[in-house]
């Protein structure tokens, strides 16, 4: 092969390796550190036009790098023709080549390009971009009807108005990222501002304290008996049922209890207050403003049957913005995540999946079927497992330390060597 054609190859490599690291980069990049990469550069300007034309640019990008992995495959195949005659193993050998070369120069090294520099190599290409972009606007239009055409048919809505709260959220975290690491922002503030931008993704039934460890009182109780409840409980408010905890009436506050003497003909029926229901897919800011509307902090979570799946309060609303809030009276309660040791954390059985694998950069499986560290258990050894009793998943070994005829309460997973785990 001629040294020109070498050249050719090398430069369309360098070309895909550039249009694919433009097309991760231009989505993903922030318009915070965008805005200051082209403020070095003395070009403030283009941050309103590239806000304009990201979807054009992203796909200009796309097309190009495309265009540079098909070229390259015909590189490919001119290259080995003389190396191999057409037949089976000529294929075999175009095709291992190109998918080697594709995935490291059009995949590996653009993400990692994106991942690290994305601001940095969109501010240093929009020129480009913008000369390309005009050099394929027949495609960029074709590809914009499309993608309209299915957005259309999906009944989506427009793009602009699906992504303007994601792009917000994004670029708040950006600060926050920033003014943290210039010591402008502490830990704890950080810490409270995520927790209100993931808010409107967690729902009730994430945070509601379950139907098992619900403290509910039988309408028919007397006074002395509903009075013996608050206190052995420590709660200021109670659920009322009739018959049985899914046929909730209402809930009993302790300061309506204290008003009135054991001998008064009062009944827990005529003491008693309206409660809300509510279901557990209600996302949190809902259940903020509801709580904010009717003045009422507590509401009964039912499930999808109608019956009471749990409680929820405004303390626990609290509690996933500033953390656990402990009352006076409370014993002081064993962290949900527990470090032991290196290789060991002791877990709250109640542990959500999701939290625990972001918590100690873990894989175990989720399923619409169980939400919890213990619904995962239960699962695998399809009934209530004794104290002491482990099983092994994947390279874990998870142990029951505690657990009684009707539930797990306390879990100790073994980590591998090679696991990274923070304590929550």
């Amino acid at each position: 092969m001629s040294p020109s054609f070498w050249i050719a190859m090398l430069l369309w490599t360098v070309g895909l390796t550039f249009f694919a690291a433009l097309a991760a980069a231009v989505p993903e990049a922030s318009r915070t550190r965008l805005h200051a990469a082209l403020r070095r550069r003395g070009r403030e300007g283009w941050l309103e036009r590239f806000e304009q034309r990201s979807g054009d640019y992203a796909t200009t990008a796309s097309c190009w790098a495309w265009g540079s992995a098909l070229l390259l495959i015909l590189f490919i195949d001119r290259g080995l023709g003389g190396v191999y005659e057409k037949s089976s193993t000529h294929v075999v050998a175009v095709g291992a080549c190109s998918l080697a070369l594709l995935l490291v120069a059009g995949v590996a090294i653009p993400r990692g390009i994106a991942r690290h520099r994305a601001e940095a190599l969109v501010a240093a290409s929009l020129l480009i971009l913008e000369f390309f972009r005009i050099l394929s606007f027949p495609v960029v239009c074709v590809t914009r009807l499309a993608d309209e055409i299915v957005r259309r048919l999906a009944g989506m809505p427009p793009p602009d108005e699906e992504d303007a709260g994601e792009e917000l959220e994004r670029e708040i975290l950006d600060i926050v990222s920033a003014a943290q690491t210039s010591g402008a922002v502490g830990a704890t503030e950080t810490r409270v501002i995520r927790s209100v931008m993931d808010l409107n993704e967690r729902t009730v039934g994430q945070i509601m304290t379950p139907r098992t460890e619900v403290l509910a009182l039988d309408v028919h109780a007397t006074l002395r008996e509903a009075r013996e409840a608050i206190v052995s409980g420590g709660h200021s408010r109670i659920p009322v049922y009739e018959g049985n905890i899914d046929s909730i009436l209402g809930v009993l506050y302790a300061k309506d209890l204290l008003r009135v003497s054991h001998d008064d003909a009062v009944s827990i029926r005529s003491l008693m207050r309206s409660v809300p229901f509510v279901p557990e897919t209600k996302v949190l800011p809902e259940l903020l403003r509801e709580f904010q509307t009717t003045r009422v902090h507590v509401a009964i979570v039912l499930d999808e049957y109608g019956g009471t799946a749990g409680l929820v309060t405004l303390e626990d609303i609290l509690e996933e913005l500033i953390g656990e809030i402990a009352d006076e009276h409370e014993a002081p309660e064993p962290q949900a995540i527990h470090r032991v040791d290196e290789q060991t954390v002791d877990v709250d059985a109640r542990v959500r999946i999701d939290e625990l694998n972001a918590a100690l950069n873990l894989h175990l499986p989720e399923d619409d079927a169980y939400d919890t560290v213990a619904g995962l258990v239960l699962s695998q050894f399809g009934r209530i497992p004794a104290a002491g009793e482990s099983l092994a998943m994947r390279d874990l070994k998870i142990l029951v330390l505690a657990a009684d005829d009707r539930r797990i309460s306390r879990l100790r997973i073994l980590l591998p060597h090679e696991a990274v785990a923070t304590t929550a």
